[in-house]
């Protein structure tokens, strides 16, 4: 199949790319800098997902699109924004998708999305996903929960929490540290996309991606000292001192978290229960653990 992969130099997306093409697809790879994706056999795009007019000639030869674009943390000062990184950016596709005939489309969104959304990357991601199923498109969503694995190079959250553990003498949790996540890695996302593409029947399907191992965040920092050997001490910070530096500090690259990110982590992301999941495809499941 003729797949255009958007976002294709991402941490999810450059997973994606190379997965399909190993499985015999032939992949359009969306990327702003070609440069950074080091791939063969793989027809490199040069595009901006903000200006559908760069990539709608390719676009049009596909037959299926996935759309990985998404970021973790605005820079509005940059431009860089939810509104147009998520929102704006999953509008342009499946319009462009309609215009140029490509009707199947597979859409990566967020685990927790479907609960009231209190952030504003919560916000835009259920923006995203309205404009998804409000289309004539055949669709599919994903829902993962926090996503590790990839390039080890690459900027994801459980890579965030190894650097920060490796360095740091002391690293707090916030509370008690007992909401949930359920690691799911960038093989078995990939493999969930694989799947669907090549099942029509996953269409107007919404699949949450979520590991078998559910880990407390506390208990999460345990695991990753105890692979990496690290020797930081863990400790307890009451959470209105985390969210009053979040506040202030958030907005440089520097600081580990932003509000933002603290509230969704303190939500918790594991799947919600009678979830359809990448289980339902018989997707074989990965062990985070054994993985560390």
């Amino acid at each position: 199949m003729r797949v255009f992969v958007t976002g294709a130099t991402g941490f999810v997306g450059r997973e994606v790319v190379r997965h399909l093409q190993q499985h015999g697809h032939d992949v359009f790879a969306l990327c702003r800098n070609p440069e950074e994706l080091p791939l063969t056999n793989v027809q490199k795009v040069p595009g901006d997902i903000l200006q559908p007019h760069t990539f709608e000639a390719q676009l049009r030869e596909a037959q299926a699109c996935v759309h990985c674009v998404g970021i973790l943390r605005a820079f509005p000062e940059q431009g860089i924004t939810f509104e147009k990184l998520h929102y704006q950016a999953t509008l342009n596709l499946v319009r462009a998708c309609g215009k140029v005939g490509v009707q199947r489309y597979i859409h990566i969104s967020a685990n927790g999305v479907e609960k009231n959304p209190t952030t504003e990357y919560m916000r835009s991601k259920a923006k995203s996903e309205q404009a998804v199923r409000s289309s004539s498109l055949d669709w599919t969503i994903l829902r993962p929960s926090v996503v590790y694995g990839g390039n080890p190079n690459r900027e994801n959250f459980v890579k965030m929490l190894r650097d920060n553990l490796a360095k740091a003498p002391v690293f707090p949790y916030f509370g008690k540290g007992e909401y949930c996540l359920a690691p799911i890695s960038t093989w078995e996302l990939a493999e969930t996309v694989r799947r669907c593409l090549e099942q029509p029947e996953t269409a107007g399907k919404i699949i949450h991606l979520g590991g078998d191992e559910v880990y407390t965040y506390k208990a999460l920092l345990h695991l990753l000292c105890e692979a990496g050997n690290y020797k930081t001490k863990l400790f307890s910070l009451p959470t209105v001192f985390m969210s009053t530096a979040a506040s202030l500090l958030g907005g440089f690259k520097w600081f580990p978290l932003t509000n933002d990110m603290l509230r969704m982590l303190m939500a918790g992301n594991d799947i919600p229960p009678n979830a359809l999941t990448q289980a339902s495809l018989e997707v074989p499941s990965i062990s985070f653990r054994a993985w560390l």
